[in-house]
């Protein structure tokens, strides 16, 4: 029988390599204060100033902010699916995620995509336990995201092979959850999925061994698409690397380097001075007083006396060191047009080239988020269809039914993302606007033009504004719904007031009563020649008239014949009156 625990353990000491440099990382996002050290023996070097620069915190915060507020979308499409198809399986991804966020946030947990922005930039690895089960009789969309960090895994020929996840929980947690009492303050829990078990440890101890109904893994392990993909013995730490990749070493020297100047600086108010004798470097003077002190006076030899240590040539030194380590560390993150506090204009080229260069580090994070969130929907999708329970999910007034059989079609799944400021969006819905005047579906322009998050919804309520257009009856009925929805005594009043409008409308429509023409009268033309144009575009826009010796003979002889009868018409008209 298989130990489970001990490949874990093994795994563990396999992935340490790993492990140091997430925990080097972390220290730099969480600001770990610098201490300057003694190269040869490691210890901490006396009467130092200690500097901690903000730059690895500033870069990491911006980059999880920038990932977190990214638009996201899903795309459906397969051969021969319409697109009411493909909706239907978009709507079902977009209400699974939001119920597995509502139970993570019901859990003091942060959504998926705040999990995933962080692990993808700080750890270099993202690994999430997806669960489709029934609990008291209603099914449930669990997903847990975990930190890579305390992970360990095994892929085989059929995918995850094994997959563990170590904490360290406090007593009253593991009772709570568990039913379990320990004798210490903390123990160790390690959850364990393979491709058929669960299993669960509580320090050493073994407290569950059951099946699952998945058929595979219940989980997906996914590594950053940056750093090494080299096979040797010891790029392991180098592979799925994090956002401080290139600067991992940058930012030590800063700050050892910010030591030096504010030590320097500091020195400054009480420097080291050099006494000179006759005696030489071999006299020995003792000072009574201290030559440093407010207003002291110190006798000295003739020829010799106090003087200070020449240190400008280091301090200059020290800070054009920091301005090189400061560039190189701009390379290698984001520039200063991110930090907005550039002293000069940049064209709008220059400002596409730094931007080309910031997606270098964003972008193959974002390709992650979106394989691991599409291997996640696959996941959700074959479970739901397995567990065979229509089930109502989505947000508040926008539940749906859905019916497992419907999603058991052949299709693909695509997550994209998309990270736009405000000029960028400006660019992309002038060209939607080209393209829609084109003639190009609303759909294809709302997803790869503007980048909408939901592009059927935005369709959807386009559908409804242009139904009340069409007919006033149904925006006044969602008019009167909304009121209600008010739930106030001013709102349902006016509601109830806006009632017999609404049936009077319908009455209307359901049976319309014929229309009474007035029978024409005849209108006396103002001049010879009235009536209607005799030739198209004649009187108001549009082609205008010809004249006389622009007409052929036959037109000539037709426009003489109407003029002569319209004439004869008028002279009868006026006996008639007389």
């Amino acid at each position: 029988m298989e130990d489970y625990l001990q490949v874990h353990k093994d795994l563990a000491e396999t992935l340490q390599p790993l492990y140091n440099r997430q925990d080097i990382d972390k220290d730099l996002f969480y600001q770990r204060p610098f201490v300057m050290r003694d190269s040869v023996s490691g210890l901490p070097i006396k009467d130092v100033y200690n500097v901690t620069f903000n730059d690895a915190a500033v870069f990491g915060h911006r980059t999880i902010s920038l990932l977190s507020a990214v638009n996201e979308t899903i795309v459906v499409s397969g051969k021969g699916m319409t697109d009411a198809d493909t909706s239907y399986i978009e709507q079902f991804l977009y209400a699974a995620f939001w119920e597995a966020d509502q139970r993570l946030i019901r859990r003091g947990e942060p959504t998926l995509k705040q999990s995933n922005s962080q692990y993808s930039s700080l750890r270099g690895r993202l690994a999430t336990r997806v669960l489709v089960r029934i609990e008291g009789g209603k099914l449930l969309i669990d997903i847990l995201p975990w930190d890579a960090r305390h992970v360990t895994y095994k892929f085989g020929t059929k995918g995850l092979a094994q997959i563990g996840y170590e904490t360290t929980r406090s007593k009253a947690d593991i009772k709570a959850e568990y039913n379990k009492d320990i004798s210490g303050k903390e123990e160790t829990v390690v959850d364990i999925y393979t491709q058929d078990k669960h299993l669960l440890y509580i320090g050493t101890e073994e407290v569950k061994d059951e099946k699952h109904e998945c058929d595979e893994t219940p989980c997906i392990y996914t590594i950053v698409s940056a750093g090494s993909m080299l096979k040797d013995s010891d790029s392991l730490g180098h592979q799925g690397e994090s956002i401080y990749a290139l600067n991992r070493h940058i930012y030590p020297e800063i700050n050892e380097m910010a030591s030096v100047l504010k030590t320097q600086n500091m020195q400054g108010f009480m420097a080291g001075l050099e006494y000179a004798s006759l005696l030489g470097a071999e006299g020995n003077v003792d000072f009574e007083e201290n030559p440093r002190a407010p207003g002291a006076i110190t006798a000295v030899e003739t020829g010799g006396g106090f003087r200070p240590i020449p240190t400008n040539d280091m301090k200059n030194a020290t800070r054009q060191y920091i301005s090189l380590l400061q560039t190189r560390a701009q390379w290698g993150s984001v520039s200063s047009i991110d930090y907005g506090n550039l002293t000069f204009p940049l064209s709008a080229v220059a400002i596409a080239r730094l931007k080309e260069s910031k997606d270098q580090i964003f972008w193959p994070r974002l390709d992650t988020m979106a394989i691991h969130k599409r291997a996640l929907a696959r996941q959700i999708i074959r479970q739901y269809i397995k567990k065979n329970k229509p089930t109502v999910m989505g947000e508040e007034g926008k539940a749906i039914k859905f019916d497992p059989a419907k999603l058991d079609k052949d299709y693909t799944i695509e997550f994209k993302y998309f990270a736009q400021t405000p000029e960028e969006e400006m660019a992309n819905t002038a060209h939607a606007t080209q393209q829609l005047a084109m003639g190009l579906p609303k759909h294809y322009v709302y997803t790869h033009t503007m980048n909408f998050e939901n592009p059927t919804e935005v369709l959807m309520q386009g559908v409804a504004e242009e139904a009340e257009e069409l007919s006033p009856d149904i925006k006044l009925r969602r008019h009167m719904v909304s009121l209600y929805m008010q739930d106030t005594p001013d709102g349902n009043t006016e509601a109830d007031m806006l009632w017999p409008v609404l049936e009077r409308m319908l009455k209307q429509k359901m049976n319309p009563q014929p229309v009474e023409q007035e029978p024409q009268k005849k209108k006396k033309p103002s001049s010879v020649g009235g009536g209607l144009p005799l030739l198209e575009g004649g009187s108001g826009g549009g082609r205008r008239q010809l004249g006389r010796d622009q007409l052929e003979a036959s037109e000539e002889a037709m426009v003489t014949e109407q003029e002569n009868a319209q004439s004869n018409a008028i002279n009868r008209e006026r006996r008639g009156n007389e």
